[in-house]
């Protein structure tokens, strides 16, 4: 059949009409960005194909090619520039012997790999993630940076209404110093808490509970901040030589025979148990009150001095000269050298000596600070009646500083009795009580 000139053209209109109708509800496939982004997206994807997720994953130049092909430094683009400004070097330092540990190491990878996926299973991270999201709510990171930030330069404008709380820098390398640890205190301590995560493991249900009964009390909270309030003093004053050590002392000194470390045989020996362990805690909250503040009481009496005479034990008809110093060294003395036999035998004496002293030396009971004397140090000898807690006294002075100087004050001379004294103990005695009046059962289960 011959087609008219018409028909042709009748024919031709109606496919390209039919093709457009066709395609109408169609989009075009999405022209590549890459001449759009250009030399970025090319950067990210040579970024990406030189990172390497099996050896030095931590390392400063792996760190910079992961965040470029994750597009990390477009999203936290403060904490990439930071990064930048770390040299390679000191970086490395930090990083490398983590990596290779932890990343590197396929088996101890394997293993935190299993951690956190045990840890997520029982709604660990999400524990993990209210604490993270408290300390951001309460500023802490903002304030973190802002105490660096005054103590490099004090007249920064972030630091106008921080005055008189910005720690000197001498105060932030003393925390470095203990960061800054021997490495056998480091191990021992890791062991430490290998050793209590796997004994929480069976009890984690029961301990969850009985911190539920005090974490929900009104005064927790407070308590626990004024705490943190204390150390963060505490590392703004500065830290002796005793506290830096003393954690060292407890972690690194051995038995007599060598074979075990002090506190582990203290802790497993056959005469401890969960009972002792919590009247030890319970101590200065239920048998004693009032043992911080006849701490502090005899504190105040010892640098101010207290002089007077006393009855003989020996001739209770001739009178002897009492200085608190020297009578004070006498017993951490005996407590330092001596059996606990021993010491019974010279407090017991002593103690009786002091008793029917009053009449000569009315201070010993009745004086401006509130403290009587005697109670206190019948207190002490009745807390040391208990042989653990008399070896556990002995171990620390014996590694504390325990001197009988005249002419030092009582935070020199008597360590132990100071810290006791200190704001630190203190608060953590207040967060204590608050605890043991909730529940009995938290420490015996700890100590479990």
């Amino acid at each position: 059949m011959k087609l008219s000139l018409k028909q042709v053209y009748s024919f031709f209109i109606l496919t390209l009409f039919l093709i457009a109708t066709s395609c109408q509800k169609q989009v075009s496939p999405e022209i590549a960005r890459d001449e759009v982004r250009g030399s970025r997206e090319i950067e990210r994807l040579d970024a990406c194909a030189k990172v390497n997720f099996n050896k030095g994953v931590l390392l400063y130049q792996n760190v910079g090619y992961l965040f470029v092909c994750m597009k990390w430094d477009v999203e936290f683009p403060h904490m990439f520039d930071s990064i930048k400004k770390i040299r390679a070097a000191s970086w490395d330092h930090l990083m490398a012997p983590i990596d290779q540990t932890f990343i590197t190491n396929q088996k101890s990878r394997n293993r935190i790999f299993k951690y956190i996926h045990d840890l997520d299973a029982k709604g660990g991270l999400d524990d993990l993630s209210y604490v993270l999201v408290a300390l951001n709510e309460t500023n802490f990171f903002d304030s973190i940076k802002a105490m660096f930030t005054c103590v490099d330069d004090p007249g920064n404008l972030t630091c106008s209404n921080r005055t008189g709380k910005i720690p000197s820098k001498a105060s932030l390398m003393n925390i470095l110093k203990i960061i800054d640890s021997n490495p056998d205190t480091i191990d021992n301590l890791s062991t430490f808490v290998k050793h209590l995560i796997k004994a929480i493991g069976g009890k984690q249900e029961d301990i969850r509970l009985e911190i539920n009964k005090f974490r929900a009390s009104p005064f927790y909270i407070p308590l626990r901040l004024k705490l943190v309030d204390s150390l963060a003093d505490k590392v703004k004053s500065g830290f002796t030589e005793d506290d830096r050590r003393l954690l060292s002392k407890i972690l690194l000194t051995a038995n007599r025979n060598g074979d075990a470390l002090w506190i582990y045989q203290w802790v497993q020996d056959l005469k401890m148990n969960r009972a002792i362990f919590r009247d030890l805690i319970e101590y200065p909250v239920l048998t004693n009150p009032d043992f911080i503040s006849e701490i502090k009481g005899v504190k105040k009496l010892y640098d101010n001095g207290l002089f007077c005479t006393i009855k003989s034990t020996t001739s209770p008809n001739n009178l002897i000269d009492f200085d608190l110093k020297t009578q004070l060294f006498a017993y951490t003395n005996n407590i330092k050298t001596n059996s606990q036999k021993a010491f019974f035998e010279y407090s017991s004496e002593n103690l009786l000596g002091l008793k029917i002293s009053v009449e000569t030396c009315s201070e010993l009971e009745k004086n401006k600070y509130n403290v009587n004397l005697n109670q206190a140090l019948f207190h002490l000898v009745g807390f040391l009646s208990e042989k653990k807690f008399y070896d556990l006294i002995k171990f620390l002075i014996n590694n504390t500083t325990a001197k009988g100087d005249l002419d030092k004050t009582f935070a020199e001379n008597i360590y132990l009795a100071d810290f006791a004294a200190g704001d630190i103990f203190t608060s953590a005695n207040g967060l204590n009580s608050a605890i043991v009046s909730k529940t009995r059962n938290f420490y015996p289960l700890v100590y479990d």
